[in-house]
């Protein structure tokens, strides 16, 4: 019964992860199509570019704690 209940937390703490990853990821994937746009304003621009970045730090962090 220890043996299922471990791995049942094991089992939660893994789709959290990948939860806090996928997000930021989804995020990034987001901002890099908006940046092929060419009507795109060099103030837009750097927001997105911004925010990738953000989000990179954030998937990073995630995976390094």
């Amino acid at each position: 019964m220890v043996r299922v209940e471990r791995l049942a937390a094991l089992g939660t703490f893994a789709a959290s992860a990948a939860h806090e990853v996928a997000n930021p990821l989804m995020g990034i994937a987001g901002c890099i199509r908006r940046l092929g746009r060419e009507d795109l304003s060099p103030e837009r621009r750097e927001r997105y570019r911004n925010l990738a970045l953000d989000g990179l730090e954030r998937a990073t962090t995630v995976l390094r704690d």
